[in-house]
């Protein structure tokens, strides 16, 4: 008896909860004609209603921030998760009149863009190369999309297939095709799922992981890199990703230890991926293996980013170690390269995406965001020094 009341007070209290949520009104803000409106959504939540009462309790700078946002300072770099870089509108006339132009056939009649869409493309793989100067090659809805081994696998072997010379030895061999791995530095943040996920920092993520485990490379004994990659190459493995700032605890590869791998990864032919989700725009550079310090011992073959670049996918850098000795070294035979694996889709991507992707390139370039990113770094740490914190080990 004691069981069943304690059950029907838990039923009651739960009913009264959920009455109280359905008649607690809701209320979301839109910006309208520059102006915030406010709707009220009604008790069972399925349609909303205007109203044209003012907004109370607001305070004014908030609302003329968000509608004048180049009159205020811009965001920190970190706004979620890094996936927004500025207040500015992307797609506006004030960013680029073609863009804008775009985006106002998209809003108003969407299939009349169809015609354009190849136009769009080419002139974002330009501002993208222009800005980047490596060029996107596969573009995704999310970068553990890119990171799949599989993926990988593939893109590798197209560009193989389009080389104009003979590279003398193979990135890998037939069987390795068809159960791909790939190897990673320790420490990397994982993925949602796929392989990468095993090492995920989430649980959740590692629950969903699956095909071969990623074999782990560790730094910190640059000595024994060598010999880690040479065994990763002999089990099979397709690539060797790398964070040059790791996603969990923003530890950065060092100068030597970067070098050691690129030494390394040329020596066995692996292929050298850098995952940039993180670092992209905000580290300095456009990509942090541009930095000083690691471009001056070279560069990987193919790029993972992400986030700030409001696109997803994979870039080829055609100064990689591994990728250079393909011989493709004419514009028209690399834009025939990306071209040809791009048709092996319906899009390149979603025009929305490629449209707001590209206007934040032209807004990083003609605002230099790395080297606004670089000024951010140091102010922060001047205060946190000055606060009497030290750098963990």
């Amino acid at each position: 008896m004691k069981t069943r009341s304690i059950g029907k007070k838990r039923r009651a209290n739960q009913a009264t909860a959920v009455k109280s949520l359905v008649r607690r009104p809701r209320k979301s803000i839109r910006i309208e004609n520059g102006k915030p409106a406010v709707y009220k959504f009604n008790r069972t939540r399925t349609c909303c209603a205007r109203s044209t009462e003012p907004r109370k309790n607001v305070d004014a700078c908030s609302q003329s921030r968000e509608t004048n946002p180049e009159d205020y300072p811009d965001l920190d770099f970190h706004h979620t998760f890094g996936s927004f870089l500025t207040r500015k509108n992307p797609v506006s006339k004030s960013t680029h009149p073609a863009i804008a132009g775009y985006w106002d056939v998209l809003s108003h009649s969407p299939s009349q863009l169809q015609h354009h869409v190849h136009e769009i493309g080419g002139q974002y793989r330009d501002a993208f190369r222009n800005f980047f100067t490596a060029e996107p090659i596969s573009l995704h809805g999310h970068v553990s999309d890119a990171s799949n081994a599989a993926l990988l696998t593939s893109v590798i072997s197209h560009l193989v297939s389009h080389a104009s010379s003979d590279t003398g030895i193979p990135f890998f061999e037939d069987e390795s095709k068809s159960n791909p791995r790939v190897a990673i530095t320790a420490g990397s943040y994982g993925a949602g799922y796929g392989c990468l996920a095993y090492n995920a920092v989430m649980e959740s993520n590692r629950l969903v992981a699956n095909g071969p485990r990623p074999i782990i490379i560790a730094t910190d004994n640059i000595s024994k890199i060598d010999a880690q990659i040479k065994e990763a190459k002999n089990h099979g493995c397709i690539a060797l990703i790398v964070e040059l700032v790791r996603a969990g605890d923003g530890k950065a590869l060092t100068e030597n230890a970067w070098k050691n791998i690129l030494k390394a990864s040329e020596k066995y032919a692996l292929v050298l991926v850098v995952n940039e989700a993180l670092t992209s725009i905000r580290c300095g550079a456009p990509f942090a293996y541009q930095l000083p310090q690691y471009a001056r011992h070279g560069y990987p073959d193919l790029v993972l980013f992400g986030k700030a670049v409001r696109t997803n996918g994979i870039a080829v850098e055609w100064r990689g170690m591994n990728i250079q000795k393909l011989g493709i070294e004419q514009h028209e035979e690399r834009l025939f390269t990306i071209l040809d694996w791009q048709e092996r889709v319906t899009e390149m991507a979603q025009v929305a995406d490629l449209l707001i992707s590209w206007g934040t390139l032209v807004l990083a370039k003609r605002e230099q965001w790395p080297q606004r990113a670089q000024l951010i770094g140091r102010i922060l740490k001047e205060r946190i020094v000055a606060d009497g914190a030290t750098a963990s080990r």
